[in-house]
């Protein structure tokens, strides 16, 4: 498995009442998701001297695709 996902799996374990460990997979889903909406929002372009993001088409199609899991998944930034 991938170090990065065996990072993220880490943060999905609950402890239950009864002290036994107990792995979230829909909380796992959910933080692959946002990572992935994270990663992409990283890849924004900007002015290299400001790093202000401008309009361009390249950062509409990652708006759009970052909509695009945020609705699909229903996971929010």
């Amino acid at each position: 498995m991938n170090e990065h996902i065996k990072r993220l799996a880490t943060i999905c374990w609950d402890k239950q009442l009864d002290g036994r460990l107990h792995f979230d997979h829909e909380k796992f889903a959910e933080v692959i998701v946002s990572k992935c909406i994270e990663l992409m929002d990283e890849n924004y372009r900007g002015d290299m001297y400001t790093g202000d993001v401008f309009a361009s088409e390249y950062n509409n199609c990652i708006n759009e695709q970052v909509e695009t899991l945020q609705d699909y998944f229903g996971v929010d930034k």
